[in-house]
């Protein structure tokens, strides 16, 4: 197995594990500049970081996966995970500004 492919796989795992003992059990604390005294909802900004983060997981591991059992399509399947990866991340930042207190 490539290199790339394993680490890939790591890093969705990480992302997928770590965001979904976040999303379970509803711990804000694990994202990044967290201030309980800006934040309106903490269990909901955990919903929210925790869900977009195991999609972002299981985008890599299913990019890892896919790239492994079809190495001919390596190219279409990362510009298919940079499109989501993009997509995501600005879905996630701009979600998380709905539980700011101004």
């Amino acid at each position: 197995m490539n290199g790339v492919l394993v680490l890939l796989l790591l890093i969705g795992l990480g992302i997928g594990i770590s965001s979904y003992v976040m999303w379970s059990r509803r711990w804000p604390g694990l994202v990044a500049g967290f201030d309980s005294a800006r934040c309106s909802d903490p269990a909901g900004l955990a919903r929210w970081v925790g869900g977009t983060g195991m999609i972002l997981g299981a985008a890599c591991v299913a990019a890892a996966i896919a790239s492994y059992a079809m190495p001919q399509y390596r190219r279409p399947v990362g510009a298919v995970l940079a499109l989501v990866i993009v997509t995501g991340t600005i879905a996630a930042v701009t979600g998380c500004g709905r539980f700011v207190r101004r």
